[in-house]
């Protein structure tokens, strides 16, 4: 069936994003540019077969204006287009084609700054990248606790007051309010921060840069300890020369 003359177009939508993952809720509508005064009923395609229904990707209703896939799968990849029919026979134009791409379910990646010797009462800088897809919101986690104090963007700035060893890691998903539902990512791989005291780095620089009347005794003795731990955990020389015997 042709369109006459002048005929409105369809148009296809795609939410919650033309780019989606892996056990994503898609649902797929057909509007009618300038038909909203007219009673419609659609048709759709998919790479120029009709779209059929089966477990899990239904119509809303008869009149076939929406198409919902309940858990996307890779088949459900493809080009669609729709069509707007009226009683009186006479039918809109075809829409534009437009492609759902359907990928593995994502894993984002964590980013440190910065990426050398960390003290306590510096602040860092962790980023969480996605590359694909939109509308996403972002989930911290610190030593497998969520962080509920985090404002759910893709950076997170801490200070680390403690010394010591923290992992972090972060979760992204997509709400789709259509369906209520919520979308995860994997989790990405865990950092490691390593967080030293700063109070052995302020009496180095003590030491070094003022006399030795003004350096409290416990700024040597934690000194002191810090060096004896090193020259205990330093491989010896494999070409230094062997100590002489005592005669």
């Amino acid at each position: 069936m042709k369109a006459s003359p002048g005929s409105p177009k369809a148009v296809v939508s795609i939410t919650p994003d033309t780019h989606v993952f892996i056990g994503e809720r898609v649902t797929l509508r057909c509007d009618i540019q300038g038909g909203r005064d007219t009673q419609w009923t659609y048709s759709w395609k998919i790479n120029n077969n009709e779209l059929t229904e089966s477990r899990g990707r239904v119509y809303r209703d008869s009149t076939r204006q929406e198409f919902r896939i309940w858990s996307v799968k890779d088949s459900d990849s493809g080009t669609y287009t729709c069509r707007g029919h009226k009683s009186d026979s006479q039918s809109s134009e075809i829409s534009d084609a437009v492609t759902l791409t359907v990928s593995a379910k994502p894993k984002p990646t964590v980013r440190v700054n910065p990426q050398s010797s960390v003290y306590t009462g510096d602040t860092v800088t962790l980023s969480c990248e996605l590359q694909q897809g939109t509308g996403w919101v972002f989930l911290w986690y610190k030593n497998n606790q969520l962080l509920q104090n985090s404002e759910q963007e893709n950076t997170l700035n801490v200070t680390e007051d403690n010394a010591g060893e923290t992992e972090y890691q972060c979760r992204v998903i997509r709400i789709n309010n259509h369906y209520y539902f919520y979308y995860y990512t994997e989790f990405s791989d865990p950092v490691k921060i390593t967080v030293r005291d700063s109070s052995y780095t302020d009496c180095i620089s003590g030491i070094l840069y003022h006399s030795s009347s003004r350096i409290s005794s416990s700024c040597f003795r934690e000194v002191g300890a810090v060096t004896a731990r090193r020259r205990r955990r330093k491989k010896p020389d494999p070409f230094a020369e062997p100590a002489k015997e005592r005669e």
